[in-house]
């Protein structure tokens, strides 16, 4: 008995031995061949020696693609095409995968800018491949090149020589093959005469030449005033100056105010702004149009009625207001009005300034200076305390005559603003009964229009509005 079980024991470990002979091959096939590197990555023709060991041993080198990459029987890894491919190497019973991509050199990072008859393209560079950047305009297939010269850094490359309008353009980088890589698409706008002619016939600016006017209603030559100009959100754009007849550049961006005192109302006055259409642009507009806010027939003429003429009390305006609590008039004092600020009305503060507190009798003088002679529809953004119709009063003149009346409702609250009068143009909210429209009418020339509270007044004034009707 015991010989038997000595004879089954050897038997158990004889069959385990050659169990484990074997499943030696197996992990000799990944284990008997080391590699350095064990992945590569490489521009197309550029060469790498894989590394195979124990050196001692021979190698057979294989690839799976020679149009992407080639082997030598050294293990040299050339890239001939852009792709993935796998190179094998092995000996009797073993063998070993690397794989290998090629690829052709681009920029890292590139955008594409808006400019005035051209269109720019940045680039980042970070590598020492790149023989020059081409940009291709899909639309004509036409294309320019940059030279880049194998240098690493930051470019600009411009297509010049284009009409207003928005482009689609390919990117391509050339190595020293000329070969070029996959092409990154960009839209860019180009900008041009009709964009700056638009800009300076309807400039995004609001506001009055403030001034002092004479006993016939001109202003004095002479007489030292006041512009204020306030530069609308344009979408998109800004403005990075703006001078006043040459004056010192004022840095400035969307949404500022710009006053400008001792100004000579009876010269001419030219505002250049230099304007960027868009902020990522390469290039600006210098545009140049006249300082004086001109009523037209070609758009909606908007006037603030803080921004009433100058000359004081009984002679611009009057008011019998005595709070003089500085924080409330510190707008026309900061514009140097001659009263003291005894009379001056209550303001709301910025950026909604407007009249309130305002009694029945209460008048503004507006002087204007009126391009198109014609019939303008009169319009008023005011808040009425509560909701009844007709709830405030007022009247309008122009240059002493023609005086005409009107009402307009309630629109809850103090703070609430409606424009009173139907407009398409204007911005909501409107009320849900507008009252009557009318309209006034100016001559060619200077204007003064002149607002009167009326009884009850339950009103604060914010803006009104000239639009020519014929």
């Amino acid at each position: 008995m015991k010989r038997v079980l000595n004879f089954l024991v050897s038997t158990a470990c004889i069959l385990l031995i050659l169990a484990g002979c074997a499943k030696g091959p197996d992990r000799d096939i990944e284990s008997r061949i080391f590699v350095s590197p064990n992945r590569l990555e490489l521009y197309v023709g550029d060469g790498y020696i894989i590394t195979a060991s124990p050196t001692l041993a021979s190698y057979n080198w294989e690839t799976s693609d020679a149009l992407i990459a080639t082997v030598s029987e050294s293990g040299e890894v050339t890239g001939t095409g852009v792709g993935t491919a796998i190179i094998t190497v092995s000996d009797n019973d073993a063998r070993k995968e690397i794989p290998v991509t090629v690829i052709l050199p681009t920029a890292d990072n590139i955008i594409g800018r808006p400019g005035v008859y051209r269109a720019a393209v940045e680039l980042e560079i970070n590598n020492e491949r790149i023989k020059a950047v081409k940009i291709t305009r899909m639309d004509t297939g036409d294309s320019q090149t940059t030279p880049i010269n194998f240098q690493k850094g930051n470019f600009t490359s411009f297509y010049e020589g284009l009409a207003e309008g928005r482009y689609l353009f390919n990117v391509t980088c050339t190595d020293r093959h000329d070969l070029e890589s996959e092409p990154v698409e960009l839209f860019i706008q180009v900008y041009g005469d009709q964009y700056k002619t638009m800009m300076q016939e309807n400039p995004p600016f609001s506001g009055v030449l403030i001034i002092e006017p004479g006993t016939d209603g001109a202003p004095k030559p002479g007489v030292a005033a006041a512009l204020l100009l306030t530069i609308e959100p344009v979408e998109g754009g800004f403005f990075t100056y703006t001078k006043i007849d040459g004056n010192e550049e004022l840095m400035m961006l969307s949404g500022n105010d710009l006053r400008v005192t001792d100004v000579d109302p009876s010269k001419p006055m030219g505002i250049t702004a230099r304007y960027l259409p868009d902020p990522r642009s390469i290039d600006f507009f210098d545009i140049t149009f006249d300082a004086i806010p001109k009523i037209r027939k070609n758009r909606e003429n908007i006037i603030t009625m803080v921004n009433y003429d100058f000359g004081g009390v009984n002679m611009a305006f009057f008011s019998a207001r005595t709070n003089t609590t500085t924080a409330q008039f510190a707008y026309r004092t900061d514009l140097d009005d001659v009263n003291t600020g005894a009379h001056l009305p209550i303001f709301e503060g910025a950026p909604n300034w407007n009249l309130g507190g305002l009694a029945a009798g209460n008048w503004f003088n507006y002087t204007v200076y009126v391009e198109d002679a014609g019939n303008y529809l009169f319009n008023c953004e005011a808040a009425a305390n509560g909701t009844a119709e007709r709830s405030a009063n007022g009247s309008i003149s122009v240059n002493g005559a023609n005086e005409i009346a009107f009402q307009f409702s309630g629109t809850g609250s103090w703070t609430t603003y409606f424009w009173h009068w139907p407009s398409n143009n204007l911005p909501a909210p409107r009320p849900t009964n507008p009252e009557d429209p009318f309209s006034i009418a100016l001559t060619q020339g200077w204007n003064t229009i002149r607002w009167t509270v009326g009884n009850p007044a339950n009103c604060n004034l914010r803006k009104f509005s000239l639009t020519w009707v014929d």
